[in-house]
This record gives C-alpha cells, structure tokens and sequence, in this order.
C-alpha cells in the first residue's frame, strides 16, 4: 500500500514533467489545473515513446533519458512561486491516494483475465526488443495496439519493474480525481460541481467494480474523453473564452483517447468538427492554423497505423481489411476470428464462444439485457444516469434543442452509444460515454443555477461524498469482497507455469517458444521450465495465459510458426503459410 502510494506520487510528478515540457514545446497556455497537465504529460510521452519503439526498446535507458529531460526542460524557467495547491484540495487528495492505494495493495496478482493473457507479455515485448515484426503471429491479441501499454513499458522499465500492472490503474483513478476534485474546489458554478461529482462517482464504481492490478485500459480512454467534453462545456455554457490553446488540447486528448483505444473513434471526428467551425469561424484564425492543428494528431494516427502494420500486416487490426503483402501478415482467418470474438465476448460472455460468435440478434440481444441489467456496474453507471438525464431532458425539451451546441453534443454521444453498441457492447467499454450524455443534460439544463450554499458549506458537502465513497471501499476489503492486501509493499508479477516448445524440422529448430501449461503438466516436465513454487501454484489456473513469462511466449501451441530470419525472434514471426 504505501509502496503503491509514493511510486504512484513519484510516477505524477514525472508525468507532470512531461506535460510542462510538452506546453512549452508546442507553445500553449500554460493550464490552472495541473492534472491537465498530467494528462497531456501521459499523451506527449506515450506519442514520443509510439515513435521510438519502431527502432528501439522502451527500457531503461530510453526512460532515465527522458525522465532526466523532461525534468530539465520542466524546471529550467519554472517559477515554484506558480505552481500551488490548495491545503484542502491536497488533504482530501491524500486521504483517496491512500484508499486507493490499500485497496488496490494486493499481494499477488490476483485473477486470469486478459492482463495475463496479453497485456502483460505485450508490456514486456516493448521494454526489451519495441514494436517487432508480425509479433501478432505469436499472440493474436498483442496485435491490439495501444499506448496505455507503452506508458506501463516506461513505468516497467524505469524504477518499478514488474509493477505497472499494480501501479497503472492507480494512477488513472488518482489523475482522474484529482482532475475533477480540483475543477470542483475551484468554481463557484453548480454545473461545474456536478460535472465533477459524477466523474468521482465514475471513478470509485469503477474502482469497486474493476479495482485489481491490471493493465487494462478501457477506463483512461473514456476519461480523456471526459475531460475535453467538460472544456468544450466550459466554451460553450460561456464558463471560459474560447482560444487556441484550448482547442488544441482539446484535439489532443481525443487523440489521445482513441490511441488508447479506438473505440473514440466517433469522438476524434465529431471534435474534428468542432475545432475547425471555431478556429474558422469563431476565433477568425487563417486555414493555415488548421495544419498546425492537425500536424501532430496526424503524425500520432499514421504511427499507431504503422505499429499495426509492424505487429500484424493489418493497418485496421483486428479488422480484417486492407492487408498488406508482406510475409509476416496475420492469416485473414485468425484476425477475422479475432475480431468477431470481441464482439461475441461483449455482447455473450459465455463459455461456449463459438456459439456467441454466430448467435442472431434476436438470440443475443436478450441475453445481452438480462446480463446487463442485473449488473450493478450497468445499473449504476448507465441506467441510473440516464433515467435522470431523460427526466431532465422532457423538462427541458424544447429549451435545449433550441440551443446549437447542445444538439451537437448529444448527436456526438448518440453516435459514439451507437458505434459502442454495434462494436462492442461491454459496459467497461463504453459507461463513460453514459456518463457525459448525462452530465452534458444535467449540465444544460442547470446552466443558469447559482449557488444557495456558501462555498463552505459545499466544500463540507464535497468531503462528506467523498469520505462516504472512500470508506465504501475499505468495506469491501473488512467483508473480504477484495483483498488480501499488502499495507507496505506491492507484489509482484510472475511467470505463470510455462514449458519451452521447439519445433524441430531435419534436426533444425525451425521455431521454439515458452507455452503456459498447468501446474501439474509443469511439474512433471523434465524440459526447460518456469513452475511457481507450492504456495504460488493455487493462483494459476490451466489457461492460455503467458502472464509475465520470459520471451517470446505464445498462449497455444502453432506448428505453422515461424522465425523470420530462421535463426531467432530478433527480425519477428511470421506464419509457414499465411495466405
């Protein structure tokens, strides 16, 4: 626990660095809320590091380089005098960095789940070789390209190894709160407040529900999309004058968001729209502000299309469409199955995936319902919200769709509801989007509200919601719900039980790989090996999972696997026949 508290205290700061850096780089307004700064600090070096993994390993040196640069950069003409936080801002953040801390202390890696399956080996892969050719061949999944991993491959690899799947998720939820705990202190505005309140609400459900070491990364994505949904509310309720530096970021983190995953795809284009009628039309700015605008973005698209392309031969992977030609490209049959599984998985999470793969609408939908609707995450996040968002919106019908923006906005959010409903419908994929439809209506609707409550009494308000939030997670551990956890240090993630597998053609090995096997299996090898000792084997199950294992590791066992060079995994796989 406080293991987890001062590397994630130590880890902001760091990421604050970048964000300074990049401010002054790019030549923008310097913001009041220094988790914004964070924010941008997490996109500058996750982008600087997408580039760099094409030619060199995301490990040590790369980070202590940076960090070492950043740092200079960030501190060579900063004045302390600018840089302040509120006491009470700071005690509050404390007290949730240190709940969070605890409850999410556990002492081994706790459950199977896809951070065993690939985020983890996918993490490793870019601390010590970077983005390697047809890497996808090995493991279809770690095709999934995202730059949450390469920011977990900077934390792995700096001071914390084999800690960023503890230390990830803390620091999400931390930049989050602290983001919004902070917009929340600082305004006198309801609508304000509220915005705030609701994102707090998001980020504990998601901490009861999904709060164990992973390297997941659904939530950071929407909350990126959250963020710049509250700065253009911010111009549009008149909160703020609109100016570039604004809108740039605001473009930034819907870059940002879709990196991480591109289920904001739907957001990238919309605020696309959006920043180019207010840079013509609003600020007056000439149509060549718009290259500057959109050069980085740009450049960060084409590379995350590159890194599919390096990883799978797919630009659009796993959507199986505009293969290149290349000898390392991932079978059509594979990645198309890849991509229908997803889909299945969100929309029939049942054993049987085959079944849901094929199953009708009509077969799926109902279940999707029943599974949905008794889910406390579904009903909270999704259903409650949006019932008071839909009470909000008859009230106020005609009065909002008089207004411009919001029409907008809520087309905005329609349509990312819908690409999540068709995509992938798991509520982890899209709550967030929940979310800001319902804030952005309780937000319009209560626009021109001013306070009755003294800002004392608010602030009493606020500490009294958030203590309440925060002890609800020490419950869940005291009833046994979560847990066991650590209160001095982190644990660590190790190799699941794994068995090295050759592939041996007139006496030359032609492919070898580490495999994950039981325990059982593992102890009865006489082989190269990797077993957990007596009091680990309890946490392994027997599944396709490489967990942390050595390299290269692949889930199941390919006779048609191949090295490209014939020799070793240095120039990537690729399949014997992948046509």
């Amino acid at each position: 626990m406080l293991e987890n508290f001062f590397s994630s205290i130590f880890l902001l700061v760091i990421f604050y660095t970048f964000g300074k850096s990049f401010i002054q780089i790019i030549g923008l307004k310097t913001t009041a809320n220094h988790f914004e700064t964070i924010f941008l600090g997490i996109f500058s070096l996750s982008f600087f590091g997408l580039i760099t993994s094409f030619f060199y390993p995301i490990n040590f040196i790369f980070s202590l380089t940076i960090t070492f640069l950043s740092f200079f950069l960030c501190f060579y003409k900063f004045k302390f005098k600018d840089f302040t936080l509120d006491k009470k801002f700071l005690m509050i953040f404390v007290f949730v960095a240190l709940i969070i801390s605890l409850f999410m202390g556990y002492e081994n890696y706790p459950y199977p789940s896809d951070s065993d399956y690939y985020h983890a080996n996918g993490v490793k892969w870019l601390t010590e070789m970077g983005t390697l050719t047809g890497l996808a061949n090995l493991n279809i999944r770690i095709g999934f390209s995202t730059t949450w991993h390469i920011v977990a491959a900077f934390v792995d690899s700096l001071f914390f190894k084999d800690k960023a799947i503890w230390l990830m998720p803390i620091i999400s939820y931390l930049a989050t709160f602290g983001y919004f705990s902070w917009e929340y202190l600082n305004s006198e505005k309801i609508w304000i407040k509220l915005y705030s309140a609701i994102n707090i609400f998001w980020i504990f459900i998601n901490v009861y529900t999904w709060g164990f070491p992973s390297l997941h990364y659904d939530f950071i994505s929407l909350v990126y999309h959250s963020i710049l949904i509250f700065k253009i509310l911010k111009i549009e309720l008149k909160y703020k004058e609109c100016d570039y530096s604004d809108l740039y970021i605001i473009f930034i983190f819907a870059t940002a968001s879709f990196l991480i995953k591109p289920m904001a795809a739907v957001s990238v284009l919309f605020s696309c729209c959006y920043i180019t009628f207010k840079l013509l039309k609003t600020l007056k700015l000439k149509p060549h502000v718009l290259i500057k605008v959109y050069s980085l973005p740009a450049i960060a698209f084409i590379a995350w299309l590159s890194r599919n392309i390096v990883l799978s031969g797919w630009p659009l992977f796993p959507n199986p469409v505009l293969g290149l030609n290349v000898d390392w490209k991932t079978s059509y049959i594979n990645t198309l199955t890849a991509y229908k599984e997803i889909k299945a998985w969100a929309r029939m999470p049942i054993p049987e995936l085959q079944k849901a793969m094929v199953a009708p609408f009509s077969v799926w939908f109902p279940f999707w319902v029943k599974n949905n609707f008794t889910s406390t995450r579904f009903i909270l996040l999704a259903i409650v919200p949006t019932l008071i968002a839909l009470n909000l919106l008859g009230m106020k019908f005609k009065i909002l769709f008089k207004n411009r923006s919001f029409i907008f906005l809520f087309v905005w959010h329609i349509a990312a509801l819908l690409f999540w409903f068709v995509i992938a419908p798991d509520i982890r994929f899209g709550d967030g989007f929940f979310i800001t439809i319902s804030s952005l209506i309780i937000c319009y609707s209560l626009k021109n509200y001013s306070l009755e409550f003294s800002k004392v009494k608010f602030d009493f308000l606020f500490f009294s919601y958030v203590f309440f939030l925060s002890f609800a997670c020490i419950a869940l551990l005291v009833v046994g719900k979560r847990g066991p956890v650590s209160f001095f240090t982190t644990g660590k993630h190790n190799s699941g039980p794994v068995i090295k597998k050759q592939n041996i053609i007139n006496g030359n090995v032609v492919f070898e790989a580490w495999m994950p096997v039981s325990v059982e299996e593992c102890y009865k090898e006489s082989i190269s090996k990797i077993c957990p000792n007596e009091t680990d084997a309890k946490l392994y199950t027997p599944l396709q999972f490489c967990s942390n294992s050595p390299l290269p590791c692949m889930p199941s066992y390919d006779e048609n696997l191949r090295f490209r060079n014939n020799k070793d995994y240095q120039d990537g796989f690729k399949l014997f026949d992948s046509k």
